[in-house]
Order: structure tokens, then sequence, then C-alpha cells
């Protein structure tokens, strides 16, 4: 069974904003960011909401 990692605020910020503006599928930014791709996209929404900002749909450049 895999442990459930916390990641800061200000990472889940910044891990945002470089999906956001990479041209990278998010599953590349993901593994970069040593993050699991599913949580790295549910991470704009929740970003989205809490800014008050829009963000476009992540889908995978594959």
């Amino acid at each position: 069974m895999t442990r459930s990692r916390s990641y800061t605020l200000e990472f889940r910020e910044e891990a945002v904003q470089l999906a956001l503006q990479s041209s990278k599928p998010i599953t590349n930014v993901a593994r970069e960011l040593e993050v699991n791709p599913e949580t790295l996209r549910m991470w704009p929404p929740i970003w989205a909401r809490r800014t008050g900002l829009f963000t476009p749909p992540m889908d995978e450049h594959d």
C-alpha cells in the first residue's frame, strides 16, 4: 500500500503554473515533479476556485 504524500500549498501552486504553461503532456510534467498524474490533474480546478481564476481543461497531448 502506498503512503499518501502531503504537498505544500506553494508546491501545488507552482506545479499548477508549470503544468498550465508547459507544452508537455501532464503525465510528463507530473513525472518530472514526482507527483501522481491524477493528483496533478486535480489541482488546477482547486487552484482556480481558490484564486477565482479560470483555467483551461488539462488534456493529454499524446
